[in-house]
């Protein structure tokens, strides 16, 4: 089991980073509008005051962001074919079996058809 703790901190760290790379994937053409879509929606979730953990929270407010992120990239890289190509897409999307590994190791997350 990855030790979440280090791992949230360093996507926390790093999650500006992760929103501006996306927003920039967001206006490549080449990219399929779906596949954008998904894109645009996790960034705006980044600025929506209502989230699952509100932001205001010191060190896990933006946990739930970070996240939205990695799940998105996830359904990106699938409706794209991205997943064996390089770049921060197809990083994120990977990262999302640990955000479903550490939401629910049981199997019986309502999140399991989306990860």
């Amino acid at each position: 089991m990855p030790n979440y703790l280090e791992q949230f901190a360093a996507w926390l760290r790093d999650l500006g980073a992760q929103a501006e790379g996306l927003g920039v994937l967001i206006s490549d053409e080449r990219l399929p509008e779906p596949t954008r879509k998904a894109l645009v929606g996790a960034v705006n979730y980044l600025f929506k005051p209502l989230d699952l953990i509100p932001d205001g929270i010191d060190d896990l407010g933006y946990l739930d962001d970070a996240f939205v992120l990695r799940v998105a990239a996830l359904l990106a890289v699938t409706e794209a074919n991205l997943a064996s190509s390089d770049g921060i897409l197809p990083r994120l999307a990977r990262e999302a079996s640990d955000v479903r590994e550490f939401l629910d190791e049981s199997g019986r997350s309502p999140f399991r058809a989306w990860l």
